[in-house]
């Protein structure tokens, strides 16, 4: 019964993992690439992951939107539109992060500016 829980468990991890593509592929790049650039602003890290992030994006939806003729269905091509209206407001909301990391990391800048005579 344990086993087929765990089991269970993966399926379903796995299938939140895919239709969430853009918050799984931003965290598994800005978590490891947050503890390797130390140095790095957090902020310049993030926006670096999120443009790998829309290019894998674009590349595994034009992978599912123009699959090969010679193979599978003709209804295969749906899945790349569908994926793509899935994606979108998880896709808008790491962009809005994005945005809004950005800004409150140049009003700090202006800040500390500011406060230096």
């Amino acid at each position: 019964m344990l086993e087929y829980l765990v089991e269970l468990g993966s399926v379903l991890f796995l299938i939140f993992a895919i239709l969430l593509a853009p918050l799984t592929i931003q965290y598994l790049l800005y978590l490891p690439a947050k503890k390797l650039f130390k140095k790095t602003p957090p902020e310049e890290l993030y926006s670096i992951c999120l443009v790998i992030n829309t290019v894998l994006l674009l590349i595994y939806h034009h992978w599912l939107a123009y699959p090969d003729p010679d193979e599978g269905d003709h209804l295969d091509g749906m899945l790349g539109p569908m994926f793509f209206v899935i994606w979108a407001p998880f896709y808008i909301g790491i962009l809005i992060s994005c945005v809004c990391r950005s800004f409150k990391a140049k009003s700090k800048e202006n800040k500390s500016e500011d406060e230096e005579p």
